[in-house]
């Protein structure tokens, strides 16, 4: 049951808000509040980033957590130290060679920057790795430095040199440069299998030249221009300033010049005078 208040508003035409008491700051359904801020006295990041700070609610510390997987990995550590040590010292004879064709490739495409763009990068480690799979799996992984395998391997890469704007020039170094670093990547990387060596080589690849785009990108970079904007958001520039004549046939510029009217009496009198002597 309704209870009449003594004021009636209609659906389609809503209360005054001054009717009402309320200010004319709080249209459209937003109010003024305050709130409080949060509390980063005891915030750490790190313990954000690792998913830490929610087992606060549990009354779990964050620090026993992490001594604790200390504890482990360190008993771990312990009882495969010797698989582990293996496991380093192949590691640490991967580094240098790996770190060698890293710095290779990056300084070759950085020599390069020019004429071998990015895509042209992409394209030409992605045959290089269609022709390794496919001389490997039509003439074996015994041995990866056959004539075979290893002409595949050029041939797909030639194709690839073919479609990019590299020059015939530097498309030949670039084959004789990859020919040598697969080599290098078969007779250097003794701790992995001989078919997975030319595939580790590949990848050291393409990421230097990744690092040598980021290089080019961040340090040969271009001054870029800054715009200065007035308060009104416009741009300041330097032009020349118009006069009076200038204003009236700047509108006509585009067009062709309109014939004065001083010259056309002139012709007027002149066909005038044709006539009459006729």
């Amino acid at each position: 049951m309704a209870i009449a208040t003594g004021r009636s508003f209609s659906v389609r035409y809503p209360p005054n808000r001054a009717d009402l008491g309320l200010d004319s700051g709080e249209n459209n359904g937003y109010i003024r509040t305050t709130v409080s801020p949060m509390n980063r006295e005891n915030y750490n990041p790190y313990w954000a980033w690792l998913g830490l700070n929610d087992w606060k609610k549990y009354g779990i510390n964050p620090r026993t957590v992490v001594a604790g997987a200390a504890a482990v990995l360190a008993v771990v550590m312990y009882f495969l130290q010797e698989s582990l040590l293996a496991l380093l010292h192949m590691l640490c004879g991967l580094f240098a060679p790996v770190f060698s064709i890293i710095c290779a490739f990056y300084w070759l495409a950085l020599y390069l920057r020019k004429s071998w763009t990015g895509t042209n990068v992409y394209v030409f480690f992605v045959a290089c790795v269609f022709g390794e799979i496919a001389g490997q799996v039509v003439f074996g992984t015994e041995n990866i430095y056959r004539a075979w395998l290893v002409g595949s391997v050029l041939g797909t890469a030639s194709l690839a040199s073919l479609t990019s704007t590299l020059p015939t020039s530097r498309s030949a170094l670039l084959l004789t440069f990859l020919s040598f670093i697969r080599f290098l990547s078969g007779s250097t990387l003794h701790g992995l299998r001989p078919w997975l060596r030319p595939y580790v080589a590949y990848l050291c690849g393409i990421l230097g030249c990744i690092l040598s785009k980021y290089t080019e990108t961040h340090v040969f970079k271009q001054s870029q221009v800054v715009n200065h904007l007035t308060p009104d958001g416009k741009i300041p520039v330097i032009r020349r300033r118009r006069t009076s004549s200038q204003s009236s046939t700047a509108s006509l510029s585009h067009k062709t010049r309109r014939t004065s009217l001083p010259a056309l009496s002139q012709k007027n009198q002149v066909s005038l005078l044709i006539r009459v002597a006729s």
